[in-house]
């Protein structure tokens, strides 16, 4: 009996273990997929700051090849990339053929009986084929205001990830 439960707990802290060097691998690429967009940044704010956010679009929205989301406000790579389906993620700049621009506001829309401000988050979703050079698709996704709060608490709604998510899906074929 003490050799079977020596075995199970072995096994389990192997498992452990095994679980913890595959996440620090997974964290460490992660990082270095960051650093390696970090360079390439102005380039890609330079097509925000000339108007990509402003062109209009007439064909069908889609996505081409691998794609890189980015945060406007802090002009950084988001996170969210890493929630892409493989076969459209890019891990590398080079790969890049479509960047989503991500400019997410909290505007204020109310205010709760205590006085706190009610804000829903509001991401506008541009679209940008690199190859073509111009807007693809682009789309507001709204995390709305909670309905009440309690003391404390932040009356801002969370950013819409799921749902910019499933507008990507849907882009790239993936509904």
């Amino acid at each position: 009996m003490k050799k079977v439960l020596f075995a199970l707990l072995a096994l389990g802290l192997l498992a452990g273990l095994t679980g913890m060097i595959l996440n620090g691998l997974k964290q460490g690429r992660r990082e270095d997929t960051i650093q390696a967009f970090a360079g390439h940044m102005p380039a890609y704010m330079a097509i925000w700051r000339g108007g990509a956010a402003d062109d209009g679009y007439e064909d069908e929205p889609y996505l081409v090849g691998k794609t890189v989301i980015l945060e406007t406000k802090d002009q950084a790579f988001d996170w969210l990339t890493f929630k892409l389906p493989d076969q459209v993620q890019a891990t590398t700049p080079e790969e890049v053929e479509t960047v989503i621009f991500l400019d997410c506001r909290t505007p204020e829309v109310g205010s709760y009986i205590n006085g706190a401000k009610a804000r829903d988050h509001v991401c506008k979703m541009v679209v940008y084929d690199m190859g073509t050079a111009r807007v693809v698709y682009t789309n507001s996704v709204v995390g709305y205001a909670p309905g009440s709060i309690s003391p404390g608490q932040s009356g801002t709604g969370a950013r819409p990830d799921e749902k910019m998510l499933e507008a990507i899906a849907a882009l790239s074929g993936g509904e």
